[in-house]
């Protein structure tokens, strides 16, 4: 221990003993003196707090309840400065503050839950997003007023959203309607709306989402709400870019932009510039794109949002992958994961995790790529997002089927299956059948007629060609096309750098002779990536 630290550790020591001396009446006193001597600003909003609650403990009567009021204000005046310098936790921990106040009634309880359930989710804790949401909801019996019961069931169906319960979620927004519904014209029942179409979406069903999604716009439109109309429009235009539309997906994106900059929300633009930049990849206007990306980085930066930041950094990261520019996206992926490990956000983490794999498999990084896999499940598994953690799942069981072993990717099939079964036809097409398919083809068995179910099933339910389905659909029928020797672990052996083949050279001897011949084209001379190596970091 240096000498600055030794002081400050004594420094602490005996401020707690001298603090601690004193009689509770007298350290009751001092924080009242405490906080009236402390300026009424944002900043200090929390340290107010903490003053008002520990002098209301050396009172009785009206002076102790006139604190608690005291207290209560400044703890919500904290939570607010906590939103907006987007620390999740802190609102977490100020929510839990003020519900251990015997002067807040019911309605300010159903609040505060909410609001803590909403911060566990902007911090990817489900579980925890989860639990408090169903407090709130039992809280919500005690109060007068059912539009209280309403928002609290559309914060459960969120937090089961989360979770990937979408049956509970689509069931929870749908009983939040009606109770709001019966209010007439409320701003909350257009909100939920928004939430159920969200689940819709996720749940394949792409036409009742954009019913929602549509209805949401027009009533926030009538309530001049036009943040919120920005939300709805730039989930219009992710809606249109999964089936296809992607012209007008660029349309609905470009309103999206508009109404967020005439409300004047840096973080609402900053996102839909990063959806818009998505539709104009998917149209094929990747510089226009890239462009999007950049402009909406420079948002997410002035508003220090640094979860924001890491997901348009993905982004940019995607484009050099698809570019082949190896090396470049996976410095940009290190630099997202930094990012996304300062904040926190773990379900943000394990997809990012789960796009490096890509990179690093494609560099010849094999066991880097296995440890980026496994460190993606555990990440999305550790934040409650089952559905989500399918994609990562399904990753790893190809990863698998490369190196032959069969039984751990058909463990992992099962458990996507058992995620997946009732709740998503998009991840059911999009990771199930397609690893169905992969695991057939890689057993010798005729997987043709899996490869139809997919398509037909992805026709009806209207994905277009920039969806998920369709990429896997479109994988599968290049691999249906040519033979199985040029295919390794689901790439087409041309896609693969020269360092690739020769990692795969060194980590599969026991492939067939035409699939090494393949491989060995055109690597003479080039160095061999150290395949094993789990260092990604």
């Amino acid at each position: 221990m240096d000498a600055e630290t030794a002081y400050l550790f004594r420094h602490a020591m005996l401020r707690d003993v001298a603090y601690n001396l004193h009689l509770p009446a007298e350290r009751a006193l001092l924080h009242e003196l405490a906080l009236s001597a402390t300026p009424a600003t944002p900043s200090l909003a929390a340290e107010r707090a903490q003053h008002a609650r520990m002098a209301a403990l050396g009172h009785e009567g009206p002076r102790r309840r006139e604190l608690l009021e005291t207290h209560l204000e400044c703890a919500m005046a904290a939570r607010a400065y906590a939103w907006s310098q987007y620390d999740y936790a802190a609102v977490a921990r100020l929510a839990e503050d003020e519900l251990a106040n015997e002067a807040a009634d019911a309605a300010r309880r159903c609040d505060t839950y909410r609001d803590a359930s909403h911060a566990l989710i902007a911090a990817a804790d489900y579980r925890a997003a989860r639990q408090k949401a169903e407090a709130a909801v039992q809280e919500s019996a005690h109060c007068t007023d059912p539009r209280q019961r309403g928002i609290c069931l559309g914060q459960l169906g969120s937090a089961a959203h989360a979770q990937g319960d979408l049956p509970a979620a689509e069931r929870h927004c749908r009983e939040g309607l009606v109770l709001l519904r019966a209010l007439k014209e409320d701003p909350a029942a257009s909100k939920l709306q928004v939430g159920l179409g969200n689940v819709y979406w996720s749940s394949g069903n792409m036409e009742l989402a954009s019913q929602e999604f549509e209805a949401a716009l027009q009533a926030f439109l009538r309530f001049k709400d036009v943040a919120h109309a920005a939300l709805a429009m730039s989930s219009l235009a992710a809606i249109a870019s999964d089936r296809g539309e992607t012209g007008k997906a660029v349309e609905l994106g470009l309103k999206a932009v508009e109404l967020a900059r005439e409300a004047r929300d840096r973080k609402r633009e900053g996102n839909a510039l990063n959806n818009l930049g998505n539709s104009y990849v998917a149209l094929g206007q990747v510089e226009t794109g890239i462009e999007c990306f950049e402009k909406s980085l420079a948002l997410m930066r002035e508003v220090m949002d640094r979860k924001g930041q890491a997901l348009v950094l993905g982004n940019l990261a995607n484009r050099k992958l698809h570019r082949r520019q190896l090396d470049a996206a996976i410095q940009d992926y290190r630099q997202c994961l930094l990012l996304l490990r300062e904040v926190g956000h773990l379900e943000a983490e394990g997809l990012l995790l789960a796009n490096y794999a890509i990179a690093l498999g494609r560099a010849g990084r094999l066991g880097a790529e296995r440890k980026a896999l496994e460190d993606a499940i555990d990440r999305l598994d550790r934040a409650g997002a089952a559905l989500v953690a399918v994609s990562a799942r399904a990753s790893y069981a190809l990863h698998l089927l490369l190196f032959g072993d069969r039984t751990r990717a058909r463990e992992l099939l099962h458990e996507i299956e058992g995620v997946v079964k009732g709740q998503s036809e998009a991840y059911d097409i999009a990771y199930v059948q397609n690893v169905r398919y992969r695991m057939a083809r890689a057993e010798g068995i005729d997987a043709s007629g899996i490869l139809r179910e997919m398509e037909q099933r992805a026709q009806r339910a209207g994905f277009g060609p920039g969806s998920g389905p369709a990429i896997a659909i479109a994988t599968s029928r290049h691999m249906e096309s040519a033979g199985a020797d040029e295919f390794i672990g689901g790439y087409h052996i041309d896609e693969l750098t020269p360092a690739t083949r020769r990692a795969l050279l060194q980590a599969l001897p026991d492939l067939p002779v035409r699939s090494r011949e393949l491989l060995a084209r055109g690597t003479e001379g080039v160095p061999v990536p150290d395949w094993r190596s789990e260092d990604y970091l």
